[in-house]
């Protein structure tokens, strides 16, 4: 697990399917088991007198919706099994780009909750089998799961891919697929290149309006330019210049606490190198 990732939140991707975020899942116990797809649905009309079922396509539906709502509250394992239901209902009605769209779900929640393996089983079954979902997002989920399952190499090459495939048209996605690279990048020790990827999250924050992200990502920008062999003392007064100016926009106290942190330590070391840049 990668440090340093505790303002990230998990952001919607579509109405009825999600990617997962930069929020690195943690460890959890064993997925819960299949055999709860069975149970009642709860609030479906099943068994209620005078009250037709619901149809196997309005039950997904609801199920899909339920499963996003409980995924983005963090509740991963719930959401787990909402969506497990929600997959093998599918499995009953000739409609694979349905059972494709669940399946996608599916192995984000898997990923969420510890099981990258079956994460990643499930999103490329989902890819093959035509799920609909912005190639970007596929790409995230698994450079996700390879990160998850420490195989950084694999992990790198699929950021780098979802940030290709967001471009300019999903900013935010790209910033967060770029903050997910740069910290595979401190895993494998390539200091400069993690910074140089922080720093063009943040940019790509600001262009987005998301502010406090931008601070964030700029001030990390900022601390691994300062591990690396090779800085630029310019470069990184340059940065703690905007991210200081960042800060200003910041309302929330510990928001922006968090994200003024280090921020003195790393001027000093700054001033320790090249004192006339203070």
């Amino acid at each position: 697990k990668h440090p340093g990732t505790a303002w990230e939140e998990k952001p919607a991707r579509a109405s009825h399917s999600l990617a997962l975020s930069k929020r690195l899942p943690g460890s959890h116990p064993e997925a819960i088991s299949r055999r709860m797809a069975s149970a009642p649905v709860p609030g479906s009309a099943q068994g209620r007198p005078g009250i037709q079922p619901a149809s196997p396509q309005t039950e997904i539906q609801r199920l899909m919706r339920a499963g996003m709502q409980l995924f983005h509250d963090n509740e991963d394992f719930q959401a787990l099994a909402t969506f497990k239901k929600a997959f093998l209902l599918s499995c009953r009605l000739p409609e694979p780009p349905t059972q494709a769209r669940c399946l996608f779900n599916l192995g984000a929640a898997y990923i969420a909750t510890g099981k990258p393996q079956k994460g990643l089983k499930c999103t490329r079954k989902a890819q093959k089998m035509g799920a609909l979902e912005k190639d970007g997002d596929f790409s995230f989920n698994i450079a996700v799961a390879y990160d998850n399952l420490r195989e950084y190499a694999k992990a790198i090459e699929f950021y780098k891919k979802a940030v290709r495939e967001y471009n300019a048209s999903k900013l935010p996605n790209a910033a967060d697929a770029l903050v997910k690279l740069a910290y595979c990048l401190v895993g494998t020790g390539d200091s400069a290149s993690a910074a140089q990827s922080f720093r063009l999250a943040g940019q790509a924050y600001q262009e987005a309006q998301r502010l406090e992200d931008a601070a964030m990502a700029m001030r990390e920008a900022a601390n691994y330019f300062l591990r690396s062999p090779k800085y630029c003392p310019e470069e990184v007064l340059e940065l703690l210049q905007v991210c200081h100016q960042l800060c200003t926009n910041i309302t929330d106290p510990e928001l922006l606490g968090r994200a003024s942190l280090r921020l003195p330590h790393m001027k000093t070391s700054l001033s320790h190198f090249a004192p006339g840049l203070e």
